[in-house]
């Protein structure tokens, strides 16, 4: 080596070493923002939302959905996410924004959602703490009370439906057992039509949609 070089490289060491940390610290932030895909900060959410009609998908367990959420944000647990594929199907062709609670397990849950066939996945930077933080709506559920029961539940009575037998299978872990023998789901409702297994809430929409609830609910 030149020994100029030499020369240049002792005498300056402490400045190459400084210049070398600094641009470390510049390129782990991409790769953090690389991990599981684009992350948006809460007013890009907003403007996707409100743009292209976005999805927010709250991978946080239904429990702390429960709680507090973002307005409008459907909930499907992180573990849940290959199962309830075919919920997303549904929603094709729409932006999804995963949100967690602070952010952390939203890009591993945006990764598997990508794996699932979809393209658009973006990552809420921050999650539902930062969302709260910055003032934007949210809705609260009551403690123990399921919104997707309380949706079919709705749905049913606009049909005319007056007699419904609910089982807490959160307060009896043996129906729980049962319904997943059964229906081989481990998520709630799972609504039945007599002997029909008609499925989730949104598998009664949807059957609502094609015109099948109301022959159903007449036989």
């Amino acid at each position: 080596m030149d020994s100029s070089i030499t020369n240049f490289l002792t005498t300056n060491w402490m400045l190459i070493a400084v210049a070398f940390v600094s641009g470390a610290m510049l390129i782990f932030p991409a790769l953090q923002r690389g991990r599981g895909g684009p992350v948006l900060s809460t007013l890009e959410a907003t403007r996707l939302i409100n743009s292209k009609d976005a999805v927010v998908i709250d991978v946080r367990d239904q429990g702390d959905y429960a709680k507090s959420h973002i307005a409008n944000a459907k909930n499907i647990p992180e573990k849940l996410l290959e199962e309830r594929k075919a919920e997303l199907e549904k929603l094709k062709g729409v932006p999804f924004i995963v949100a967690c609670a602070t952010g952390q397990r939203a890009p591993t849950a945006a990764e598997a959602i990508r794996k699932l066939g979809f393209e658009e996945v973006f990552v809420l930077n921050g999650g539902q703490a930062a969302w709260t933080q910055a003032g934007l709506p949210v809705t609260k559920e009551q403690p123990g009370v399921c919104p997707y029961c309380v949706r079919a539940e709705q749905l049913l009575k606009a049909k005319g439906v007056t007699e419904i037998d609910k089982i807490r299978i959160d307060l009896d872990p043996e129906q729980r057992d049962l319904m997943m023998q059964k229906t081989g789901r481990r998520t709630v409702p799972q609504i039945y039509v007599g002997d029909t297994h008609v499925g989730g809430c949104d598998d009664l929409y949807a059957l609502d949609a094609k015109g099948g609830l109301v022959p159903l609910l007449s036989a």
